[in-house]
């Protein structure tokens, strides 16, 4: 959700704030054994964030630019892979925040009446340590046969060191109701 205040400036002052938990069990695999690692708000990712927005829009393209200061938190209860600090062995944490940097950008085209592309790209580099900074691009692609049935192709890449040291991927390509129910 973001809020922005236009002021009349090229560049105008927003809030954000967002909210991601898994919808299912996720599982990792280690040693030939699965072992789950999240499930429904198991952990929960909180993220506000103050700063300048940029905007640019035509008939057919919405691109915006954003740039602030970020708090990041973690809660979890039972996978606390991503909460816990393992320098200290005997107290398991649940929770943790970092503070940082967010760049977004998302970019919208209309290619035609019927297809369009969607794309974000997000990063958070944290004040500790600006030298690792976690990525996340987010793209949608679809393309509509008739006025509410259409095809729709995701692709999503993550990169988060301290999560993985490689580049996670994810596609999808769904094929069936496609509603904007925000337009």
């Amino acid at each position: 959700m973001i809020s922005k205040y236009p002021v009349g400036w090229k560049i105008d002052p927003y809030v954000s704030f967002n909210l991601r938990t898994q919808l299912t069990e996720a599982m990792r695999f280690s040693n030939n054994k699965k072992v789950k690692s999240a499930k429904f708000w198991d952990p929960v990712n909180t993220q506000e964030a103050i700063g300048l927005a940029y905007n640019f829009q035509t008939k057919y393209l919405r691109y915006e630019i954003r740039s602030g200061i970020s708090l990041l938190q973690i809660r979890a209860d039972k996978y606390i892979a991503t909460t816990d600090d393992f320098t200290t062995r005997d107290i398991k944490e649940r929770y943790k925040s970092k503070t940082g940097i967010e760049f977004v950008n998302s970019f919208f085209y209309q290619i035609d009446a019927s297809t369009s592309l969607n794309s974000n790209i997000s990063m958070f580099g944290e004040s500790k340590e600006l030298s690792k900074w976690t990525v996340r691009s987010e793209n949608e692609f679809k393309i509509m046969i008739f006025k509410s049935f259409g095809i729709l192709c995701k692709i999503n890449i993550n990169y988060d060191e301290k999560q993985l040291k490689h580049t996670q991927y994810q596609q999808s390509l769904r094929i069936g109701l496609v509603s904007d129910l925000l337009k």
